[in-house]
Order: C-alpha cells, then sequence, then structure tokens
C-alpha cells in the first residue's frame, strides 16, 4: 500500500462512518419525537430555542435513569437541539440545577467542589412507590 491509497482509503472510511454517525441522529431525533408525542398527548414538547431552560433542565432529567451532572444535563439539551445546538451557559446551568434541588425537585447525591461535578439524582415517581 503506498500513501496515496492509504488517503484514499482513510478517506472511504471517514465518509463510511459520518454516514453511520448521521444515520444514528436521525434515528435518535425520531425515537425522541416519538417518545414525546406519546408521553405528552400526540403534542411534542421537546427542548426547544424558545423554550426557559428550567424546563428544558426538567425535560432532560425526565429520561435520565441514572446519576448525572452538569455535563450529561448539557449534553442532553445539545441532543436535544435546545439553543440550536450551542453551548449553554455553564453558570446558568449549574444554577438551575441547584435550584431544582432547592426546591426538592431533585435529588443530591455528591457535592461538587472545584473541578469535581455535583451528582444529582431524579426523584423516585410517587407513582411507583407502593403505599
Amino acid at each position: 500500500m503506498n500513501y496515496s491509497e492509504y488517503l484514499q482509503l482513510k478517506k472511504d472510511i471517514e465518509n463510511e462512518y459520518r454516514k453511520n454517525l448521521d444515520a444514528l441522529e436521525l434515528v435518535w431525533k425520531r425515537s425522541q419525537n416519538v417518545l414525546s408525542r406519546t408521553q405528552q398527548g400526540n403534542k411534542i414538547e421537546a427542548p426547544g430555542v424558545d423554550q426557559p431552560l428550567s424546563e428544558a433542565v426538567r425535560l432532560v432529567i425526565a429520561q435520565m435513569d441514572k446519576d448525572f451532572t452538569a455535563d450529561l444535563i448539557e449534553i442532553g439539551l445539545s441532543d436535544h437541539n435546545y439553543n440550536e445546538g450551542k453551548l449553554v451557559n455553564r453558570v446558568s446551568l449549574t444554577n438551575t440545577l441547584h435550584r431544582l434541588w432547592r426546591r426538592g425537585e431533585i435529588e443530591l447525591i455528591k457535592k461538587g467542589r472545584g473541578r469535581t461535578p455535583s451528582a444529582y439524582r431524579r426523584k423516585p415517581s410517587e407513582n411507583n412507590n407502593p403505599s
């Protein structure tokens, strides 16, 4: 194999990878719209550009099934095309999570310090608790 063959093969592999990644993104976005329609009575309620950050964060948290940090919420917001896919102000996001914790909407698992982020957990739904 010479260098030009290597470059051509590399280009072909990158193109195939990009196609697979685009297909995965399309499947993900369509599955989120289907989930939103069924959960919200045929009304799509995914985070959007004109939605307040706190509401978008609540919707992303509702889909979390494990502990999360601000990093995971930021990725979820980006996946749902909140703010047209642009990065969310990190301070606003962490303040929103802290306010949700103070209001009792989420649980604080581990308080962050310095570069270590705080870890949160979605509160167990009251429908699943036997009473």
